[in-house]
Order: structure tokens, then C-alpha cells, then sequence
């Protein structure tokens, strides 16, 4: 049936396909009878499984020219591929193609060339000499991204004619990638965005034109990450914000536009960031847990949407092992209960003597946009400001 739905979607149902009795998936081996068996059917009824067992390469597999679409998966589970040459006609695969730890030194994807439509998902896994994804020329559909541990992969391209991915794009392991630049068309992902111990990436560069992020953002242990920048488009998160073991993010302003979110937030062990900011448009009612933990540096945490979901018990939270300001849902409420936050400094602060600007901490320091302060009159009223730019 999803052979006949295959032909039928691409370029009219064969009659020379056959339509039951086929295997659970054809090795490239069995590709030579099955083009004698059916020598007008254009479309593999199941799995192509690539070879193994001494094959580098596709040559010894003409009949596989015959092929123009496959309507279920198409994998390799350590193959000993250096090359996906020989697949150049295939246009459609119904379900998943896997690469998955292959032998060979495959440094490509050329050879899918003239694919434009994976159903599922493009899994790449341990591909250990994979320096580029070039080879995905034509591609105008795929479910789901996965890469894993493809430690030497420095560029990622062949999306560009793709907007919205339905699934997830899953990053893990691949420590030599230096950007996202591949995903820039991309403006919407219907399930996760999982960014998980990519060692190269300083900025989330590439994912600037998203709005909509459908499941969970998943950013952690990437030990060089500044910003979450690229993603100030992003207005929907659909379930949790997660943020764990970031060394260097220093910043969560690129945040700041996300309005519709459902979920929890946990920010954990996050050691250079010093303040929430970015976090205060999501609604507090829609906040399903709330976890701030061993970020020793973060002193602000006093942001309204945050008071308010810890003074009117929205949920549950766990504050804690943070700096001064941030080490309790007390010490938050303290900073809340000070002053409101202005958004602007009005000509009529200034009607007072101001005496003295310190930082949350006390320590005496100057005017700095964006950065929450404590501004000292001369009749000792105090006032928290942070002048927005």
C-alpha cells in the first residue's frame, strides 16, 4: 500500500510494482533481481539497506540506477560506504534515511543529489570523517534533523529551500561545527529544538529567522555559548525552556519576544549569567515549574512575571545555590517587594537629588542601560530602575 501511495504521489501508479510478498527491506544485493523480476517499477515497495562486509562504494550495484523512489526507509547501519554515488536518480524516500556509524570515509552526502522529499526524518550518526552535508541539492521536504557525534562536520548545507520542518532538529556531539548558518530559511519547527554539547558554537547564528518552535528548546552543555541571540524572532516555545550547563552564556535577551509558551523553565548551572532578562514577557500563569539552580553569578532575578508566579503560588519552583538576589524564592520576593521595575527613567525621578547608582549588590557604579540598578536620593529613598534601549 505505501508503494502504491509512493507512485501514485510521485508519477502515476505502475503496474509492474509488485504490491505484496516483498521483503521487511532489500539489501543492495537483491536490487539486481528485483530489476529483472520488475523492470518497469521505479519505486523499492519497502527499505533499501546499503551495504556492508568490504563495499565502498555503489558501483557494484547498477540496477539501483533504476530506482526513483523508495517508500519506506533508506539506512546504513555501518556500512562501509565511502560514497553515496549511485543513488543519483532517487528522488523520494516515504520514511527515514539513517546513516549510522558507516566504516568507509564518507566526507558527503553527494549522491542524493536529486532527493527532494524525505518523510521522516535525516538521521546522521557517528559519522566520524563527515565534513559537510553537501550532496543535498534539490531537498524540499524532510520530517525531522538529527545529527550525532559527527565530530569533524564543519558545515551543514542542502536546507535552503526548506521553511518549516513538522519534527525536531536535534544537534548533539558535533564539536567542530562553528555556526547553524544551513537552517536560516527555516521560520518554523514543529517539535524540539535540541542543542546538546556542540563545543564549537559561541552563538546560535542561523536560526534567526524562526518564530515558532512547536515542542521544547533543549540548550545544554554547549561550553562556548554566549547568547541566545539568533533566536529574538522566536514569539512560541510550545513546552519547556531548557538551559543547563552553559559555561559562558552570559545572556537570555534573545528570548525576550517569546509571548505564547506552556511549560517549565529551568535555568541550571549556567555560571557567567548574572540576570533573567529575557524571560519577562512569558506569562506566569503558564509557567509549570520553575527551576533556577547553581548559577553562581545570577543576582537578578526580580523580574515581574517571575514575583508574581512565586508570590500567587502559580506553581511549583526550585531557587537555589545562585547569588545574592537569586539564592531563594525569598530572596526574590525581597528584591520584588523593594521597588517597582520603571521601564524608563521619567523627568521627574530627577526632581530628587540623586546621591548615589549602585548595583544590586551595593557596589557604587555608573548609569548602564539595560541593567538593573539602585538609584539613592538625597532624602535616602531608594529606588530599582533599568532603563530599557
Amino acid at each position: 500500500m505505501v508503494c502504491l501511495i509512493c507512485l501514485s504521489t510521485l508519477k502515476g501508479y505502475s503496474q509492474g510494482c509488485p504490491t505484496s510478498g516483498y521483503p521487511d527491506y532489500y539489501n543492495c544485493s537483491d536490487i539486481a533481481q528485483f530489476v529483472i523480476d520488475y523492470p518497469s517499477c521505479s519505486c523499492l515497495p519497502n527499505s533499501l539497506r546499503l551495504p556492508y562486509g568490504g563495499t565502498s562504494d555503489l558501483a557494484g550495484f547498477p540496477g539501483l540506477a533504476q530506482l526513483d523512489s523508495i517508500s519506506g526507509n533508506l539506512f546504513c547501519n555501518e556500512c562501509d560506504l565511502s560514497s553515496l554515488v549511485g543513488l543519483e536518480n532517487l528522488t523520494y524516500v516515504g520514511g527515514h534515511i539513517t546513516i549510522d556509524e558507516p566504516h568507509g570515509t564518507l566526507v558527503n552526502l553527494q549522491g542524493l543529489n536529486n532527493v527532494s522529499y524525505i518523510g521522516e526524518a535525516l538521521s546522521l550518526k557517528e559519522c566520524g570523517d563527515l565534513l559537510s552535508t553537501h550532496g543535498l541539492d534539490n531537498l524540499q521536504y524532510v520530517g525531522s534533523i538529527n545529527i550525532y557525534e559527527c565530530d569533524e562536520l564543519i558545515e551543514i548545507v542542502g536546507f535552503e529551500d526548506i521553511s518549516e520542518i513538522p519534527g525536531s532538529i536535534n544537534l548533539e556531539e558535533n564539536y567542530a561545527l562553528p555556526n547553524l548558518s544551513g537552517f536560516s530559511n527555516f521560520s518554523t519547527v514543529g517539535g524540539d529544538i535540541n542543542i546538546d554539547e556542540m563545543d564549537g558554537l559561541h552563538s546560535l547564528e542561523g536560526l534567526e529567522n524562526i518564530d515558532a518552535i512547536g515542542g521544547n528548546l533543549i540548550i545544554r552543555k554547549n561550553p562556548i555559548l554566549e547568547n541566545l541571540d539568533a533566536l529574538s524572532s522566536v514569539i512560541s516555545i510550545g513546552t519547556n525552556i531548557n538551559l543547563w550547563d552553559n559555561d559562558s552564556l552570559n545572556s537570555l535577551e534573545g528570548l525576550f519576544s517569546v509571548v505564547e509558551f506552556n511549560g517549565e523553565v529551568l535555568v541550571y548551572n549556567c555560571e557567567s549569567l548574572t540576570s533573567l532578562y529575557g524571560l519577562e514577557n512569558i506569562e506566569e500563569q503558564n509557567i509549570t515549574y520553575l527551576t533556577i539552580m547553581n548559577c553562581e553569578n545570577l543576582n537578578y532575578c526580580s523580574l515581574d512575571n517571575i514575583c508574581s508566579y512565586i508570590t500567587n503560588d502559580f506553581g511549583p519552583s526550585t531557587i537555589e545555590l545562585n547569588d545574592g538576589g537569586c539564592n531563594s524564592e525569598n530572596e526574590i520576593t525581597d528584591m520584588c517587594a523593594l521597588v517597582e521595575i520603571n521601564d524608563t527613567i521619567t523627568e521627574s525621578a530627577f526632581e530628587k537629588q540623586l546621591v548615589l547608582i549602585t548595583d544590586l549588590l551595593g557596589r557604587e557604579t555608573t548609569l548602564k542601560p539595560n541593567t538593573p540598578l539602585l538609584y539613592i536620593y538625597e532624602d535616602n529613598t531608594v529606588e530599582k530602575k533599568i532603563i530599557l534601549e
